[in-house]
């Protein structure tokens, strides 16, 4: 796909829905959790499958800041 659809997800739990839309065509430019469990388990999962989504798009911070 020469321009491939893009998304930031806020909340991202434990990849879910990244899993969905990542499926559906979209590159994943951000991914955004507060809670560490689950931002591990979104870093872990880049680790072992890249081409999910990179483990430097995890970003684990609270949106409200």
């Amino acid at each position: 796909m020469a321009n491939p659809l893009t998304s930031v997800e806020l909340f991202a739990g434990g990849g879910g829905m990244a899993l969905g839309t990542r499926d559906a065509g979209f590159e994943h430019l951000a991914l955004v959790e507060w809670y560490k469990p689950a931002a591990r388990i979104l870093r872990h999962n880049a680790r072992r499958q890249p081409r999910l989504w990179c483990e430097s798009s995890v970003h684990e911070q609270d949106v409200r800041v």
